[in-house]
């Protein structure tokens, strides 16, 4: 790397408040640019940016060259404020595309797949819990891989019910830190059942550190002093036990914020909550992922989505003769 896109690096991090993740791939953003145009990056002008942007639009989805454009834009602003050189992307324009709508689970699909994760050892158990906790918090992949035991806490309400909070720190996508309640134990029947008896099981029973990351591969089970699950294997998971539950749609880790957002608006939870909840900087980031609130309430599905969804141990053979 080198050391302009290595001061520009800082910046996104220390300043931006950026992932690292996401300031590397910027950079690689950068670096296809240079190669693309023969250019050195401060030396291109806006008609080669211009020129560049329209020769790979035939190429890639419109969503990845916004991407590309704004880690591009990104750069230049920055180059601009500590050289006074001009922006050359001041006049970059792109055409518009119509939002395509994710693929969303059904209860009865969430159903599928909690009983598609197998029967009843700690993979399975890890598994469940994994997809209780994506559908009822709505988190990214990054923050769920970083998540460790001490990351989440039991917490007395009203009427002797209990609930647990989940905190969210740490270097997360911008590093947004949040905290909000989640598994209402006496209504989540699916949701409740799953989580409660993994977090009894690593709490409990095996007296995981508060500093063990929350999912581990199975080998580091007694002790919990293993590494976390990487994205990547996380990712595998979710399509794997999608595809073993005979579910046709594209199911992956970000359908479940989808799913999460589109409950929340439909039980008018306030837009302000929601947008905590997901993270996100503006309202216009939450509103791409409660658009379908309204056919969520025409279609009439309760207010707890999956209050009369439920597994028991009993059940999994059962059910399993029935999942490809």
């Amino acid at each position: 790397m080198n050391e302009l896109f290595s001061q520009f690096r800082d910046y996104l991090i220390g300043l931006r408040s950026l992932s690292p993740s996401t300031a590397d791939n910027y950079i690689i953003k950068l670096g296809l640019l240079e190669r693309a145009t023969g250019t050195r990056i401060h030396d291109i002008t806006e008609d080669e940016l211009q020129q560049y942007f329209l020769e790979i639009r035939p190429l890639k989805r419109l969503n990845t060259i916004r991407l590309e454009q704004s880690a591009v834009r990104a750069f230049y602003k920055w180059y601009e404020q500590r050289t006074g050189k001009p922006n050359p992307t001041k006049n970059l324009k792109i055409g518009h595309e119509e939002y395509t709508s994710p693929d969303l689970f059904t209860p009865e699909e969430f159903q599928k797949m909690m009983f598609a994760c197998g029967d009843c050892n700690w993979v399975a158990m890890r598994n469940r819990a994994m997809l209780a906790l994506l559908a009822d918090t709505g988190i990214r992949l990054g923050e769920l891989v970083q998540l460790k035991v001490g990351n989440i806490h039991l917490d007395e309400v009203a009427k002797g019910n209990k609930r647990f909070i989940i905190n969210i720190v740490g270097s997360t996508k911008s590093y947004r830190q949040r905290s909000f309640p989640f598994c209402e134990i006496i209504e989540r029947g699916i949701i409740a059942e799953n989580w409660c008896m993994y977090w009894g099981a690593i709490t409990d029973v095996k007296n995981w550190h508060t500093e063990s990351p929350l999912f581990q591969h199975h080998k580091y089970w007694e002790a919990g002093d293993g590494p976390p699950l990487s994205r990547a294997s996380v990712q595998s998971t979710i399509k794997r036990i999608a595809k073993r539950a005979g579910i046709e749609k594209n199911i992956h880790v970000h359908t479940f914020r989808h799913v999460y957002a589109t409950y929340c608006k439909a039980n008018e939870l306030d837009d302000r909550i929601i947008q905590y909840r997901l993270g996100h900087a503006t309202p216009t980031s939450t509103f791409k992922y409660i658009h379908l609130a309204d056919k969520v309430r025409s279609d009439s599905l309760s207010k707890n989505p999956y209050q009369h969804t439920r597994t028991s141990l009993s059940g999994f053979a059962k059910a399993m003769k029935n999942i490809k």
